[in-house]
């Protein structure tokens, strides 16, 4: 068992009440409470998870740290969207390979929200010349990635593969070909969906490494069609 007993009801608590209170004053006033009450308890359960997770692959990186590691930031980026609240209403974390240096990298995910937990792992809206290697090497390993997706331990813990698809097969690519619904996806994503109560037994935090270990034949996959180390 890990010294990680699992996440305290605060942490929930908080976000619930930040999604009521989605305003620069009340997040000013309760800022203390979002550093011990989500970002700490965010920080040790990855300080616990290094080891972990460089048992599964070495090349993947735990930054255990409140600020510029593996931790999202709270703030949204409200340049763009019709949605202008400040800050996010979950707490997330990416844990990315070695060479990734941003969302779009092959990694392992963790969202907590006020009415959910996500476990995640894949890589998500990578640049179009990256997608295509990954559908390339489904294409040219056909018989692996079948085995992947059928994989019992991998559709056990953590379902299907996922991902937002084309309508049609992308430019280069016939419908001919072997797996062409997942050619045809922009995204690479397996995940799992828990309770926050679930999240505050002592026996989350070794099921969240399971379920990591689980995702190991599709995060092979995703690096050897990039030409990355597993």
């Amino acid at each position: 068992m890990s010294a990680f007993t699992g996440f305290s009801p605060a942490l929930f608590q908080f976000l619930q009440e930040l999604r009521s209170n989605n305003n620069k004053d009340w997040f000013a006033d309760n800022k203390e409470r979002y550093q011990q009450q989500v970002q700490q308890p965010m920080v040790a359960m990855m300080t616990a998870l290094q080891p972990g997770l460089q048992a599964i692959s070495p090349h993947f990186r735990v930054i255990a740290k409140a600020h510029n590691g593996s931790l999202f930031r709270i703030y949204r980026d409200t340049r763009f969207g019709h949605d202008k609240t400040p800050y996010k209403t979950h707490a997330a974390c990416q844990f990315r390979h070695a060479v990734g240096k941003d969302v779009h990298a092959p990694g392992y995910y963790l969202e907590l929200a006020p009415e959910h937990v996500i476990i995640a792992a894949g890589i998500w809206l990578p640049p179009t010349p990256v997608l295509n290697q990954v559908r390339q090497h489904i294409v040219e390993r056909a018989d692996q990635w079948q085995s992947i997706r059928t994989d019992a331990t991998l559709t056990a813990l953590l379902g299907g593969i996922e991902g937002e698809q084309l309508r049609g097969m992308p430019r280069g690519f016939s419908q001919e070909l072997p797996h062409p619904e997942d050619v045809r996806r922009k995204s690479f994503i397996v995940s799992t969906t828990w309770l926050p109560e679930e999240a505050q037994q002592p026996y989350f935090f070794d099921e969240l490494l399971r379920t990591y270990a689980a995702a190991s034949p599709f995060m092979s996959f995703l690096c050897r069609a990039l030409e990355l180390p597993f």
